[in-house]
């Protein structure tokens, strides 16, 4: 299987799309995607999941997920937000 979301979730059934509750499950398992898959990976979970926060990341050069202040690809806090 060569999408990186669907076997990472092949292979931990009771793992959803939707946004975790606890930061940290979901910081393990956006590393795992990444891992998996690369900044592409973390898109496409934003995007399955319907991800509504997205800002421009310096690091990134793009317009990335954010959750409060945070990039979910590279971790960094974004210019203007604070932790």
């Amino acid at each position: 299987m060569r999408n990186p979301v669907m076997r990472y979730m092949m292979s931990n059934p009771n793992r959803s799309l939707k946004r975790h509750e606890d930061k940290r499950s979901r910081s393990d398992y956006l590393r795992k995607l990444y891992a998996e898959g690369g900044a592409s990976a973390i898109f496409q979970y934003a995007n399955e999941s319907k991800w509504t926060d997205w800002s421009w990341c310096k690091p990134c050069e793009a317009d990335t997920p954010t959750d409060g202040g945070e990039c979910l690809i590279c971790g960094q806090f974004k210019q203007g937000e604070t932790k």
